[in-house]
Order: structure tokens, then sequence, then C-alpha cells
């Protein structure tokens, strides 16, 4: 992640956008959250999320100060984002998959997310990664492999039990 030398002068931050993902379980474009703000534009917040390099570790990081990390479930949803029109020659990501929306195989980018409930009901996001099917791993594999990523910075996580 981006350390700041100076405090930023942008619209949008790390705070904003996580409580903006937080609260709204639809619509989580950039132009959905500019329309909400009365001095920001989508640019604003499509800017933000060019300029910063998050990664899973920083969400575990940031996530895991908010819930009870013993006791709870642990539990995967793979999401398919419908890209219809895409070139798949241009995109490792984009592949044929089955997609539960459409009950049906489809052309688009597989994002795995790995959700965390606590014992007090708290539901949050603890990993995720976007499948890559040129990889060669199979989708199980790949789970697999995020569980392998969520433990390791499990054990790196400082919380209070």
């Amino acid at each position: 992640m981006r350390v700041l030398i100076r405090k930023s002068t942008a619209f949008c931050n790390l705070s904003l956008y996580s409580n903006y993902l937080l609260v709204n379980p639809r619509n989580k474009g950039c132009t959905q959250l500019a329309f909400g703000m009365k001095k920001m534009s989508h640019d604003s917040v499509r800017n933000f999320l060019v300029r910063e390099d998050y990664t899973p570790q920083d969400l575990f990081e940031h996530v895991c100060l908010l819930i009870v990390l013993a006791g709870g479930t642990l539990s995967i949803d793979a999401s398919v984002w419908d890209k219809p029109y895409s070139d798949a020659k241009l995109n490792p990501f984009i592949a044929r998959q089955y997609s539960g929306k459409h009950h049906g195989v489809v052309k688009g980018i597989c994002l795995v997310t790995l959700f965390y409930t606590d014992i007090n009901g708290v539901r949050l996001p603890v990993n995720y990664r976007v499948y890559e099917p040129t990889s060669g791993l199979q989708k199980m594999n790949f789970f697999l492999k995020c569980l392998e990523k969520y433990w390791i910075g499990f054990s790196s996580c400082t919380y209070n039990r």
C-alpha cells in the first residue's frame, strides 16, 4: 500500500470508500458513490482506486480489527462479472464460466471472496482473488490457495482474543 508523505487533498479516501462498500450492498460503482456526494465526481473515485495499490493483505489487516477471529465461520463466494463484449484474448481473466445468476455459462471475470462471520454475527470479507483461468488451476484448487493465503494473514494479524 502506498505511504503518504503529505496530507492528501483527494476527495475520495480509504475510509470513505470502505464505508460506502459496507453500507451499499448493490451498485458499488464509482458513479453511484459520486452521486451521493456533493463535491465529488466519479473520476475522483476512479482516480483513488487507480492511484492506491491495495492488496488482499491490506483488506485483512483492516477487517481483523473489526471482527472476533475465534469461533466464527469462513465461507467462500465466487461471483462472475459478465463481460459479453470483451475480448478474452486481450484479458487473461476473461473466460467462459458458470454463472449462478444466469444459471449457465457466460463470458466473464470470476472474483473469489472469503467471508468471515464472527460469533456476534458480523460478516465481512477477509480475502479476495481474481480467478485467472489460464493459470492451470481448477477453481477448487484456486479456493484452497485463497484459504492458504487467508491463514497466512490470520497468523500475522494482531488482535485481542
